[in-house]
């Protein structure tokens, strides 16, 4: 009876970027406890990964908005028809804390300089 040794395909990859950025690239949602403590290795502690499962999604409380992170775009269309305003309002937005720290290119990436430790 042949027998067959089958490796299961990695549940993600995190790539250390030489400007000291870290991209996470997730192929299956599983492991999260260990890709938390992947960056932990590479000193992101904050990180918290949650698979939700399909139609689920996370309370308000989650992740508090921080100092900085409102630029009133709340309300507000961003794609109506003033490129200009549309422009301004990303610009705004690409300079929050928050993006400043993590931003959805190639994956995840993230930019442990603008994470405060805590």
């Amino acid at each position: 009876m042949p027998f067959l040794l089958a490796s299961a395909s990695p549940a993600y990859a995190v790539t250390d970027n030489q400007d000291g950025s870290i991209n996470i690239e997730i192929y299956d949602l599983r492991e999260p406890a260990q890709l938390e403590q992947d960056l932990a290795g590479r000193g992101v502690t904050a990180a918290d990964f949650t698979y939700l499962p399909l139609g689920k999604r996370c309370g308000n409380t989650r992740a508090p908005a921080l100092e900085g992170d409102d630029v009133g775009a709340a309300g507000r269309e961003p794609t109506a028809g003033d490129a200009a305003a549309r422009a301004r309002l990303l610009d705004q937005l690409h300079r929050t804390p928050s993006y400043q720290a993590i931003r959805p290119k190639d994956g995840i990436t993230v930019y442990p300089r603008h994470i405060e430790r805590g």
